[in-house]
């Protein structure tokens, strides 16, 4: 279990530099009319590889067993981060810097001293943090305490969770068309999400007092995660464009960075509460995230 920690631990951690190198990258190489655009199509290729990787890395997984995938999965980052530094190079070899330890601080600083001049990516920043400690229990707690405490097959786990990324996938080609949530109208999506919240509430309240049947119950609960899906995509995209398009170029890296900090540090506290919470009863976890993304609703139309 600890060699496990360690490899996880590991490839969460490139995984963030991958992040925030693609993301600063995309300022460089998207026009600044078309950031929607641009991280719309992101959405897409990240999401559609989260549903072909699985099943890829499932095949793999039973013809060429587990060292081996982990192999393809370093050199796969191995050839990505090759990428992104051929894409940077010419811009490093023009205007090289230094970096040690103190440079770095520095940087962080100066990051954090932009953000607190700036009430708007404050506030975004706070329903970045509403937004994670609410939509990560969901998918990593509750979804599973339902399959498991009702007695279901753990494939309904696996369509729900695939529902749920078809569903950003979705919002994300809609995203493309029309731009339909501007910084202005952000907390619009939050409406959405209190509504999946209270519409599951009274879902799972309704079949555990058998007054519907497994059946219509899985089907509702499709429904909702296919709305969940949405909002993630309405979440993300309007979010990333928007620092994107009015934060400077040299600061957008250590925005970023700072943003995804904020975004998930609260996330792993709010996984083990909502754990605890779920166990002990659902329906007052789900009555406190809906308290919360109520607040969420509060604070994004004021951005």
């Amino acid at each position: 279990m600890f060699s496990f920690f360690i490899v996880n631990f590991c490839i969460c951690f490139t995984d963030s530099f991958a992040n925030i190198g693609t993301f600063t990258l995309k300022k460089d190489c998207c026009l600044e009319d078309e950031f929607d655009k641009c991280n719309s199509l992101f959405a897409i290729l990240t999401n559609t590889n989260a549903i072909v990787g699985a099943l890829v890395s499932s095949v793999l997984y039973k013809f060429v067993g587990m060292t081996r995938c982990m192999l393809l999965i370093v050199v796969a980052y191995l050839l990505s981060c090759g990428l992104e530094n051929k894409i940077k190079l010419n811009k490093v070899q023009n205007n090289p810097k230094e970096m040690n330890f103190k440079a770095i601080l520095q940087e962080i600083y100066e990051g954090f001293i932009y953000i607190k001049n700036r009430n708007d990516i404050k506030r975004l920043f706070a329903t970045a943090i509403i937004f994670n400690v609410t939509m990560n229990p969901f998918c990593s707690v509750l979804l599973p305490y339902l399959v498991n405490e009702n007695h279901l097959d753990v494939t309904i786990l696996s369509v729900w969770k695939t529902v749920i990324t078809f569903g950003s996938i979705l919002c994300s080609f809609y995203f493309i068309k029309v731009k339909a949530f501007t910084i202005d109208t952000f907390g619009s999506f939050f409406k959405g999400y209190l509504v999946c919240y209270i519409c599951m509430a009274l879902g799972v309240y309704s079949f555990m007092n058998g007054q519907i049947y497994g059946g219509l119950f899985i089907a509702g609960m499709v429904i909702i995660c296919l709305g969940m899906g949405v909002i993630i995509s309405s979440f993300n995209i309007p979010c990333n464009t928007h620092i994107h398009s009015s934060v400077d170029t040299d600061m957008v890296g250590r925005v970023y960075a700072l943003f995804n900090v904020a975004s998930h540090s609260f996330t792993p506290l709010a996984l083990g509460i909502s754990g605890y919470m779920v166990g002990v009863n659902i329906f007052v976890f789900l009555i406190i995230a809906s308290v919360i993304i109520f607040m969420g609703i509060i604070l994004s139309t004021r951005i």
